[in-house]
């Protein structure tokens, strides 16, 4: 068995589950020491990677960035580059199940025209309904896409993706994926069909959702624009609960506007308030673009990762624990091939 001098977490776990992390960590090392000054002889260190800025960790091994995004300035990355140019980086996926929650209501959301119907009904208009579809003798039409036997294309077959693949063949859905990291396809365990990015044009026209849960990457930016949003079929369905830039904002937002788009469910965005004024945070416009006019667009403050649900972030702790325990189990080299390993070459 592995041993483990020095873990040290930069963020205090919540109230609480405080303690019991703090009793179930400290049998996994020797010592475990939480906020604070970080210990010049840690071992594992759990926070922001913005912390090797402060001073040099000869003895580190493994950091693990407690989150799926990635925060990485130049400097850090050129420290990084420098003085620790082999060490390991996870990332924790511990909400990849609340954040596919939430986008797969939100592609139920933009197929069924929820929130329109609900925003009518609540000002007691029913002409969306059989019970009164005619007003002014026009005929009001509140269509849906039927999600059976559609296709969809994820792209960004992860954890995510794979928990809305097992959703969607539940409710009778086609489900492709894209991974950036492969060259070659592949059929993985549960029947899904995954491609290199390669195949990206070639498939968008024979799919009804685009649903996205890629990062913000240099290489990401900007993949989604008018050209491949044309290539998808009329009325096709767009979901994005990766990054906003993923998707060319202006392109987007002209997509639906002229209904060559049936809808989109959006949970992430290209502008967003500053950290710690919540003042801002009250009146703070998403987009340069006005998407809250447009009927047919599901919007969500990026709240999909379900932070502050307890549940959530007690698999933060759990997922932390099994990373340190299979250390201790098979040993430090076995870190190397994790699949939450991140690449600073790629961005995640």
């Amino acid at each position: 068995m592995a041993r483990i001098d020095v873990i040290h977490q930069d963020r205090l776990p919540p109230a609480f589950i405080k303690e019991k992390v703090v009793a179930t960590f400290s049998k996994l090392c020797s010592r475990y020491t939480v906020t604070g000054e970080v210990p010049e002889d840690v071992e594992i260190l759990i926070g922001e990677l913005t912390l090797l800025e402060k001073q040099k960790y000869p003895n580190l091994k493994l950091f693990i960035v407690p989150h799926a995004g990635v925060n990485l300035p130049a400097t850090t990355a050129n420290i990084i580059s420098a003085d620790y140019p082999t060490l390991p980086i996870l990332t924790l996926h511990h909400n990849a199940v609340p954040t596919a929650e939430t986008g797969l209501s939100l592609l139920l959301a933009a197929a069924k025209q929820i929130v329109r119907a609900d925003k009518e009904l609540r000002s007691g208009n029913w002409s969306g309904s059989s019970f009164a579809h005619k007003h002014g003798g026009v005929e009001v039409k509140m269509t849906q896409v039927v999600l059976k036997r559609k296709r969809i294309l994820i792209l960004g077959y992860g954890r995510i993706g794979k928990s809305v693949a097992l959703a969607c063949k539940g409710m009778g859905m086609e489900v492709l994926g894209i991974r950036n990291r492969i060259t070659a396809e592949y059929e993985d365990d549960i029947g899904t069909k995954v491609y290199p990015l390669a195949h990206l044009d070639t498939l968008l026209p024979t799919c009804n959702v685009l649903f996205s849960t890629l990062p913000g990457t240099p290489q990401t930016k900007g993949l989604i624009d008018s050209h491949k949003l044309g290539l998808l079929p009329k009325e096709a369905i767009v979901v994005n609960i990766g990054r906003g830039s993923v998707f060319v904002e202006k392109d987007l937002f002209e997509a639906l506007k002229r209904k060559h788009l049936f809808g989109a469910g959006l949970d992430v965005w290209w502008s967003y308030p500053p950290k710690n004024e919540p003042e801002k945070a009250q009146n703070w416009p998403p987009s340069q673009y006005d998407f809250s006019s447009l009927d047919n667009v599901v919007m969500s403050p990026h709240r999909g990762g379900g932070l502050h649900t307890p549940e959530v972030e007690e698999q933060r702790y759990v997922d932390l624990e099994e990373i340190i325990q299979d250390i201790r189990e098979k040993g430090w080299e076995s870190i190397r091939s994790h699949p939450n390993i991140y690449d600073s070459s790629l961005g995640y």
